[in-house]
């Protein structure tokens, strides 16, 4: 299982990111990802800034959407990084939180599916050299093709997935699947022979399991999973979510009736600690270490650590200690 290190959109500026992807290329992990969290900062722009600073260590982004950036400005915007890159971007594609698209931009969402799998074919066919023709649910393109990177290598596409359904299809199509920070051990032991059925049917002798996992350091343990709750709570307390991920559901009843409520501190208080403890890594050095351990033997390809909060000096010593 390789290791990757993520980033948060809100979390570190531009500057701290690149210090950290260099200190991730130091140390061997094999990727670096970038979030796009509206209305922070921009994942392409971050992408480029890392790619730009960096020599092996490939980059990611954990997602974009298709919402936000037409399929046919995405199939332009990763053929770029690609050339800028020597083949290290990989693009991570999924559908993004409904509050901020639809919610508060008013993008109509329609059919998640429908957008991701369009979007899918539309970029997939412009990497590959090929005219994108698709007369679709939600896009319509009409002789959309590159006219530039005839010769760069083949962009990889993951795709951002939870349920059985996104699971099966993101394996027969894409490069990869991205399982987000929230996924227990639980979740994927159930999630990956889904991903493996899927591959079965598409003859593919390569694809990526790629999992986030949200990553508090400190040596006050308490503190540092106190400190993920809110981001925790972000994905799980969204509706359906906690059925899909979790054994039992109703551990998190307390805890979504104070959300839906608006009460966030009191949601917080009632989000369970062994929850925290199945879905996240959080405390010391030694902790995390063994949090990553969690992890090994589910099959996964790699294994995204995405910080959220630092007590000093120590992500250099986490990295250190992994790569040893």
């Amino acid at each position: 299982m390789r290791l990757g290190l993520g980033y948060l959109a809100e979390v570190f500026s531009i500057q701290e990111k690149v210090k950290y992807a260099r200190l991730a290329e130091r140390n061997d992990f094999a990727s670096v990802w970038v979030a796009e969290h509206y209305f922070s900062r921009d994942a392409i722009v971050t992408a480029s800034v890392l790619l730009s600073q960096t020599k092996r260590v490939r980059v990611g982004t954990s997602v974009i959407n298709p919402y936000t950036r037409h399929p046919a400005l995405l199939g332009m915007t990763s053929a770029t990084l690609d050339e800028m890159s020597g083949g290290r971007f990989i693009l991570g594609l999924g559908t993004g939180f409904p509050h901020w698209i639809e919610g508060q931009m008013g993008i109509q969402l329609g059919s998640p599916m429908t957008a991701l799998f369009e979007s899918f074919r539309i970029i997939r066919n412009m990497l590959d050299r090929s005219a994108s023709e698709l007369k679709g649910r939600r896009f319509i393109v009409h002789d959309v093709s590159l006219g530039f990177n005839k010769k760069s290598s083949r962009v990889p596409i993951y795709l951002a997935a939870v349920g059985p359904k996104m699971l099966k299809k993101a394996a027969q199509l894409a490069d990869g699947v991205i399982m987000s920070g929230g996924s227990s051990t639980y979740y994927l032991r159930h999630a990956i022979p889904i991903i493996r059925d899927g591959l079965a049917s598409s003859g593919k002798s390569r694809f990526d399991l790629v999992c986030l996992a949200l990553l508090a350091l400190s040596n006050d343990r308490w503190k540092a999973r106190e400190s993920l709750k809110p981001w925790v709570m972000m994905p799980l307390l969204r509706k359906g979510r906690a059925k899909q991920v979790l054994p039992d559901e109703t551990v998190l009843a307390k805890s979504k009736a104070a959300w839906d409520s608006g009460d966030r501190r009191k949601a917080e208080r009632e989000f369970p600690d062994e929850v925290m403890d199945a879905v996240s890594i959080a405390g010391g050095v030694e902790d995390c270490v063994a949090g990553v351990e969690m992890f090994k033997g589910l099959g996964l390809t790699e294994l995204v650590l995405v910080p959220v909060s630092l007590q000093g000096g120590l992500l250099p010593k986490l990295m250190k200690r992994l790569a040893s």
